[in-house]
């Protein structure tokens, strides 16, 4: 679990994606390709560091970001590991918030269909 310092600084990045995800998960990330080659995940972390402040080493709480290809390599990841994702369309593209741990728990229930490519567009 993140200390709360932590939480505070990844909570920046939340309300830059959407969090409707029922859509993205049933449509996209299902039946999606293995590697992502041109859209990779992004996994936001927190990395507790010390920093000189004056005469005393403070610490302070930095975010470190990852371009992740594969659904495999973000389970790899802390569960609380904050993740987007974009999901490419032809006029626009929408970007999707979630955790690692909410894409375990939606996986649970994914059973094997049929992939689609990483060009594949938004309706």
């Amino acid at each position: 679990m993140l200390k709360r310092n932590a939480i505070e600084v990844l909570s920046c990045f939340k309300p830059a994606g959407r969090e409707d995800l029922e859509d993205f998960y049933a449509k996209y990330l299902r039946h999606s390709p293995k590697t992502f080659k041109h859209t990779p995940f992004l996994a936001f972390t927190s990395v507790g560091v010390k920093v000189l402040v004056g005469e005393r080493w403070v610490k302070r709480y930095v975010v470190e970001t990852q371009a992740v290809p594969t659904i495999a390599g973000l389970l790899e990841l802390p569960p609380d590991t904050v993740v987007m994702k974009q999901w490419p369309g032809r006029h626009r593209s929408d970007w999707f918030w979630f955790t690692v741990a909410e894409l375990r728990e939606e996986m649970e229930d994914w059973t094997p269909g049929p992939s689609v490519s990483d060009s594949e567009t938004l309706g």
